[in-house]
């Protein structure tokens, strides 16, 4: 891609790198011949999450979606937790935010999140919020 827009006939490859059409040595390139068909090589992926480097500091949990109800999500994020969390810190998790994707039909709570490791008690007649 450049400012123009152009579109080249030819580009060619040397160890794995595209090289201008100049520095193709044609006594010993292969030659396809794409028929007046166009190629666009697969260089970008767009569906990247840069921010994820920073949203992850150590304790990720990529499961979340593989969770079809809250009880198998708290079972994945106590696993991740064992697996060495120490207190205080977050487990991070990307994705899943429907509420669909649990057979709940509902996000779990920080209730249910957080009754896994800090179980509250409330005074009699009190409910949780």
């Amino acid at each position: 891609m450049d400012d123009r827009d152009s579109v080249i006939t030819s580009i060619g490859i040397r160890n794995g790198v595209f090289v201008l059409d100049s520095d193709i040595d044609r006594n010993r390139a292969r030659v396809i011949d794409l028929r007046g068909k166009t190629v666009a090589p697969g260089l970008i992926e767009s569906h990247t999450h840069f921010i994820s480097l920073a949203n992850r500091p150590e304790y990720h949990v990529a499961q979340w979606e593989l969770a079809s109800n809250i009880a198998k999500l708290l079972a994945i994020l106590k696993a991740r937790r064992d697996a060495g969390v120490p207190e205080g810190q977050f487990i991070t998790a990307m994705g899943a935010g429907t509420p669909r994707i649990f057979s709940e039909a509902h996000l779990p709570t920080l209730e249910e999140i957080d009754s896994q490791w800090h179980p509250r008690r409330h005074p009699p007649g009190r409910r949780a919020h």
